[in-house]
């Protein structure tokens, strides 16, 4: 959890425990596509962020199962803004995590 300097919440993560009918499906019937998605090879290979921006929610889940993995709640912003600041580790490609970081 992220908290602004009038300490109010701005940015939380919340780790989803695994159920195979917990999908991407219930966002998207929801809140229709994604604005984007991106890579984030931090949490796994093939993990993508589907960032739904008006309603300040990424939801994070596997590529091809589209299970959640965690969700991401945030002040509704712009894609820029976005990405600049809790985006910053997500990319457009595909990569596995580092093994040994700094080594």
């Amino acid at each position: 959890m992220y908290l602004d300097s009038d300490k109010t919440v701005e940015f939380v993560k919340v780790p989803a425990s695994y159920k195979e009918s917990r999908t991407l499906t219930e966002y998207t019937s929801l809140y229709g596509e994604p604005d984007f998605s991106l890579y984030n090879s931090e949490l796994g290979f093939g993990i993508k962020a589907f960032v739904f921006l008006d309603e300040g929610v990424a939801v994070i889940a596997h590529e091809e199962t589209l299970i959640l993995e965690c969700l991401w709640y945030f002040e509704p912003t712009t894609k820029d803004v976005f990405l600049s600041t809790w985006g910053k580790g997500l990319t457009p490609e595909r990569s596995y995590p580092e093994a040994f970081p700094g080594l």
